[in-house]
């Protein structure tokens, strides 16, 4: 199951750590009996740590449908695509979930004893209001009970600080001196944290991206700014460096600009680093469905600009298990579809150690290499249907 971020504005932040799986769907019967199934609502709201009958009666009030759990599943009424669910998902994250100060999705629904509703944030520590004009408020209000008491946090800070002023007084004037000064750094500093939080620090991904679309940069000057977000972001290891690299450079439009952005990629994928880039290019291509299935032709585009070489590639097919990034069923997809150019890959290695073999023989006219290149070619110019990768 493919894992998305939980931010519907960071869907392309490599560094957001918030997922929860991409909504599943099935429609079921016909005319006036069809419904769409919610196949993994519960882990979707497990993720967002919601109540799963708020999800599924915002779905009904925004889609002007009914739903009910029937027969271990969650139902609407009505027939709806995959997208709209995910919009709804997506719509209801931002409006019951994530902090309107800081975006933090770790926040609790509260209520007080005027049934006014908000969210309690455990990052920032503040509390935002939900508006009682959402047609929501009325579930939630029969479900969370009004807190009589301030929450226990609250209370222990109070205390900790009216403890804090009693030590204060009693110290001498060096202490008091020494104390103002520790004092006003440290609020400084709580107020830099406060702005990082509120304005949230801006991912080098998309700082990258900008620079190399409005800059069209040399190579050079590309390597440079890779090497400041390298110092800046603290990225202490190359396998970051190259995913901070290949999601700036490439996104559902990498069939298009892979020719003119691959040779920056090149500049920083080492040997080792080879597993790494295909692990990228499954993250995009599972995220992207208008270029899932072409995820053979863009592995060949790789190996084809010497980016990823024949060993890696089988290696990696080689495999039984993915990475932690990549599903297990869409693991096992990508393989499947690689198969053809794997088996390419290695009956033209066959070839060449048998031509290497013979002192002299005739050239063919066809080689392995401009039979794969024609099929991956003609793949490439269809008018977005599936790649048929058995033609390599």
């Amino acid at each position: 199951m493919a894992m998305i971020n939980v931010d519907p504005e960071k869907q392309h932040d490599a560094f957001y750590r918030y997922k929860m799986p991409r909504i599943q769907i099935k429609v079921e019967g016909n005319g006036n009996g069809i419904k769409t199934v919610i196949c993994n609502i519960n882990q979707v709201a497990e993720r967002i740590a919601r109540l799963v009958e708020y999800p599924m009666k915002f779905f009904a009030y925004e889609l002007a449908a009914t739903s009910k759990f029937k027969d271990e599943k969650w139902i609407l009424t009505g027939s709806f695509n995959q997208e709209k669910i995910q919009e709804c998902v997506f719509d209801f994250i931002k409006r019951f979930v994530l902090c309107k100060s800081c975006r933090n999705p770790e926040t609790v629904i509260r209520v007080d004893k005027k049934k006014n509703i908000y969210l309690d944030c455990k990052a920032c520590s503040r509390s935002t209001d939900i508006s009682p004009n959402e047609k929501l408020c009325n579930a939630i209000l029969k479900t969370e009970k009004p807190m009589e008491e301030k929450p226990d946090k609250v209370i222990a800070a109070a205390e900790a600080k009216e403890e804090k002023e009693k030590k204060r007084k009693k110290k001498t004037k060096d202490e008091k001196e020494a104390e103002a000064f520790e004092k006003a750094t440290r609020e400084a500093k709580e107020t830099d944290t406060i702005l990082t939080e509120e304005e949230e620090r801006v991912s080098p991904v998309v700082i990258l991206k900008e620079f190399f679309e409005s800059t069209s940069p040399g190579m050079d000057d590309f390597v440079g700014k890779v090497l400041d977000l390298k110092e800046d972001y603290g990225l202490t290891e190359d396998k970051f460096v190259v995913a901070l690299v290949f999601e700036a450079l490439f996104d559902a439009s990498i069939n298009e600009t892979f020719s003119v952005r691959s040779k920056y990629i090149k500049r920083f994928v080492k040997t080792d680093l080879e597993k790494n880039v295909i692990e990228a290019l499954m993250v995009l291509c599972a995220s992207e469905e208008s270029i899932k299935s072409k995820f053979p032709i863009l592995l060949k585009k790789f190996y084809d600009k010497d980016i990823i070489s024949e060993d890696s590639i089988v290696e990696w097919h080689g495999k039984k298990k993915g990475p932690k990034s990549v599903d297990k069923d869409t693991f096992a997809y990508f393989k499947k579809k690689a198969q053809a150019f794997v088996d390419w890959l290695q009956q033209s290695d066959d070839s060449s150690s048998e031509d290497d073999s013979e002192d002299e023989g005739p050239t063919s006219p066809a080689t392995p290499a401009t039979n794969s290149s024609k099929a991956a070619a003609s793949a490439e110019d269809d008018d977005g249907s599936d790649v048929d990768i058995d033609a390599i």
